[in-house]
């Protein structure tokens, strides 16, 4: 059997390739990736979409154009779904004179106020609107109104829609590790860890973190120039009494110090049928360069004392929180150069790469995955933001 597009892996731009390649009349798409494990222990491939809570906004520049095309989408993903997976919270982006950035956050925060009426607010207009906030009297805030491109959404939520769909369009789904790629004479052959083969005219390779670590192509082109941000977060449980207080609030990223940020997710009900905020962080001392680093982040954890710290930034911004339990946890995220756009490329006849989400992944993963689908099946580039600055870069010598 042969394919015209084979999908390698299924996470956000993976799915979300495989939903728009396979909404073409006539086209034969397969997926292939490895599910979401019930326990950490159990796989050495982590997905940043095992996860409940990511916040959206239309903010930033490329990123913006991205996020924007794919939340306009979001609705129609549901109701062809059945599957909700978003929240319009709004969203707050915080920032304060000490944040290196500052000047340029200005700057954005009043194109935003002129281009998408998101009005700029002193800490008393925010504590009007929101009672429960409390913010740095020296700071400023640019704040996305709900149904305007700020709030937040579940990412394995947004996959299994994803897949939903592309299933009901005939793309087939396989849930394996693909473990070779090699060139054949009608395209290109992609093996599994089962031992199973699939051919096909063209590949996309969507392997997310993987695509600096594991990456399929690594016989056929050098190391692509990624690096990866090892995140802590702190889940803290409130009850229902709790969340009910809160339920006005909007996914937030606050930048008071010079070069960290911390972003924060509203109350969330989690699988376990717990309601947890998210309080989220880079964690600048951890280094990450190698596969088994990054498994033992995933599996190890965070350090406790990031974790506190998370907790207590919890307790000033929200006054008289009521705490019932903080766990940590961990993510990565995978980073182009200068984090100005993804790497969405054809680097090779049939061959596809769209990876290094920068962290904003969730958020407009449908669009790059659009866009991907368009590379991978015409050729063709179909989106504004400039085709150069997602082109792919390798690692020179000295970087390996």
């Amino acid at each position: 059997c042969l394919y015209d597009l084979i999908v390698v892996g299924g996470g956000l731009i993976g799915s979300a390739c495989a939903r728009h390649a396979s909404a073409r009349e006539g086209v034969r798409v397969i997926i292939i990736g490895q599910p979401e494990p019930e326990d950490r222990a159990d796989t050495e491939i982590h997905g940043c979409w095992h996860d409940e809570g990511r916040l959206f906004s239309t903010r930033e520049k490329v990123w913006g154009e991205l996020t924007r095309a794919s939340v306009g989408r979001f609705e129609e993903i549901e109701e062809k779904s059945g599957i909700k997976f978003y929240v319009d919270s709004g969203y707050l982006d915080v920032a304060g004179p000490r944040y290196d950035g500052f000047a340029e956050w200005v700057e954005d925060s009043n194109e935003m106020q002129e281009d998408h009426n998101c009005p700029i607010l002193s800490p008393e207009e925010v504590q009007e609107m929101f009672p429960f906030l409390s913010l740095p009297a020296e700071t400023t805030a640019s704040y996305e109104p709900p149904v305007q491109g700020g709030g937040y959404l579940s990412p394995r939520k947004l996959v299994r829609a994803q897949q939903k769909i592309a299933k009901d369009q005939g793309c087939e789904v396989i849930n394996a590790l693909a473990t070779g790629l090699v060139r054949a004479a009608t395209g290109w052959r992609v093996e599994t860890e089962n031992g199973d083969y699939f051919h096909a005219k063209t590949v996309a390779l969507c392997q997310g973190t993987y695509s600096g670590l594991s990456f399929l192509g690594k016989d056929l082109l050098p190391p692509l120039d990624l690096t990866f941000t090892a995140q802590t977060t702190a889940l803290i449980q409130v009850g229902e009494e709790e969340a009910h207080r809160l339920r006005t609030m909007p996914s937030m990223v606050i930048q008071l110090v010079p070069v960290k940020y911390t972003y924060i997710l509203p109350p969330i009900r989690y699988p376990n049928g717990k309601t947890y905020l998210k309080f989220g962080a880079h964690d600048l001392d951890k280094t990450l360069t190698s596969h088994k680093q990054v498994t033992n982040h995933y599996r190890l954890g965070p350090d406790p004392a990031h974790v506190h710290k998370l907790t207590l930034e919890a307790l000033q911004l929200l006054p008289g929180l009521a705490i019932q339990s903080v766990r940590g946890d961990s993510c990565v995220t995978s980073n182009t150069p200068g984090k100005v756009a993804p790497y969405l490329d054809i680097t090779m006849e049939g061959l596809v790469i769209a990876c290094g989400g920068c962290g904003t992944a969730a958020m407009c993963s449908d669009e790059i995955g659009r866009v991907a689908a368009a590379l991978a099946l015409e050729g063709r580039w179909d989106s504004e933001v400039s085709r150069d600055l997602c082109r792919i870069k390798y690692k020179s010598i000295s970087h390996m």
